[in-house]
């Protein structure tokens, strides 16, 4: 079955007013209660899956709804990757900088393996398999990209980064949710999404190791 078909815009719903309510509260609120929205952010991140996979089960569709396919994924991820590796040295390269330090194997491992797999399963399912899909039936697929960029590149997660790191996230988010446009599989936006948080930290740890 299609997304379109299985994903409506009025399926959407609670969740949009779940991620515009705690995008305004963290711009809004100050003090404790900021850093209580931070605070219990495995709260909020398990529900932008449960959205979705909730959503899913209701309907009796498969995860094939949210883009979990696609012909060829080895080629997919690696052109996803590529993306992701450009956009993050295009963003080196115009001033941001955004690393990670480990203290040893363990921790760099870890950390590669959360930077590889959690944002894309949480984050691009979320605003591109869903979101997007939904707001497409209203605001086509143009505007269903552009309003899914402006709720990601605000969400606490990345708001907590300040505002001079908005244009790079709100471009990332631009991309992803046209390669989920393009593409409809999520298994691109695993290759962008991971790498671009990912290659960072392996820099950094290779620079640090062979120093």
């Amino acid at each position: 079955m299609e997304p379109s078909k299985v994903i409506t815009f009025r399926s959407i719903l609670p969740a949009l007013v779940f991620i515009v309510a705690l995008n305004s509260s963290y711009l809004i609120l100050k003090g404790p209660t900021k850093n209580a929205i931070l605070a219990y952010g495995h709260l909020w991140n398990a529900l932008f899956l449960a959205f979705p996979l909730a959503h899913v089960i209701a309907r009796r569709a498969s995860l094939r709804t949210l883009g979990y396919r696609g012909h060829d994924p080895l080629r997919l991820y690696a052109r996803g990757a590529a993306v992701g590796a450009v956009w993050r040295f295009f963003n080196i390269l115009t001033g941001y900088y955004e690393v990670f330090s480990f203290l040893g194997t363990a921790q760099f491992l870890t950390g590669l393996l959360m930077a590889l797999t959690l944002a894309p399963l949480f984050e691009d399912t979320f605003f591109r398999a869903y979101l997007q899909v939904g707001l497409e039936e209203r605001l086509g697929a143009a505007g269903a990209i552009v309003v899914q960029a402006l709720l990601f590149a605000t969400h606490p997660g990345h708001a907590v980064q300040g505002w001079r790191h908005f244009p790079a996230i709100f471009l990332f988010g631009l991309i992803a949710g046209l390669i989920y446009w393009r593409t409809r599989s999520i298994v691109p936006l695993f290759g962008a999404h991971g790498v671009a948080n990912a290659l960072p930290s392996i820099v950094v740890s290779v620079a640090r190791w062979w120093g």
